[in-house]
């Protein structure tokens, strides 16, 4: 019941990570295609937030509410949202 000294690490954290070029395409705004996407593999009976409106209500009424959607997406990929006040800073 000693107490050991640190030796040094045995392996080179830099040896574990590797460089991947794509990660540029994580900067790049959604697409409409990918917003779509996403709202078509929803799960049913399920809600992201307890506002009533679960994942059918939104895949029901996604023709009429998909515009405003992808601009709520726009302006925060551009910063110019709070999504915690549901607010469009313009």
């Amino acid at each position: 019941m000693g107490i050991s000294k640190f030796t040094g690490f045995t392996i080179n954290p830099y040896d574990l990570i590797q460089s991947n070029p794509n990660l540029l395409q994580l900067e790049l705004p959604f697409s409409q295609e990918e917003i779509d996407s996403v709202i078509k593999f929803l799960p049913n009976n399920k809600s992201p937030r307890p506002d009533g409106f679960n994942n059918e209500f939104i895949k029901a009424t996604w023709a009429l509410i998909k515009m405003d959607f992808y601009e709520l997406c726009e302006k925060f990929y551009e910063h110019n949202c709070c999504l915690r006040a549901s607010t469009i800073l313009s």
